[in-house]
């Protein structure tokens, strides 16, 4: 394994290791009440996160088929967040909670099977890392301080 690829992981599997702890943190009657990061709930952001390591992996794909920069760029993300909040609203926190694992378990399968050219390319580097670790430990904060904190609802995405 390339040494770029070994850091990537290295990076979202501690980062990942946090989140999972604060998470187990939340007592379970509490994982739909809202004002975690605004009115999202623990069970909210476990769809987010899913939601963002999908899109990450769905931008690095279109970026190998087309070779095409503009494949890795953020667009709307405040409707990317509307939409999918909305359709993970109704689904259980144990079908979020699988489905976050196993998406988890497919993005480090992903990272692993990149092409070292890809693996290197500063975009596909900067995707992984605000849509996966950094994204973890942005959300772990937000938990953590929510759960300390009764005044945490405050804080926005």
């Amino acid at each position: 394994m390339s040494e770029i690829r070994r850091e990537m992981l290295m990076k979202v599997g501690e980062s990942w290791e946090t989140l999972q702890k604060a998470l187990g943190r939340v007592p379970p009657h509490r994982m739909e009440e809202a004002g975690v990061v605004e009115a999202w709930s623990v069970k909210d952001l476990i769809g987010h996160v899913t939601s963002w390591e999908r899109q990450a992996m769905s931008t690095v794909r279109a970026f190998q088929e087309s070779g095409d920069a503009d494949a890795l760029k953020w667009t709307d993300v405040d409707g990317f967040n509307a939409v999918t909040s909305e359709s993970n609203r109704s689904r259980s926190l144990e079908e979020l909670r699988s489905d976050m694992e196993a998406v988890h378990d497919e993005l480090l399968a992903f990272i692993d099977r990149l092409p070292e050219d890809v693996a290197r390319d500063d975009q596909v580097q900067r995707r992984v890392r605000v849509d996966g670790y950094e994204h973890y430990a942005e959300h772990t904060k937000h938990i953590l301080k929510w759960l300390g904190n009764a005044s945490a609802g405050q804080v926005t995405i």
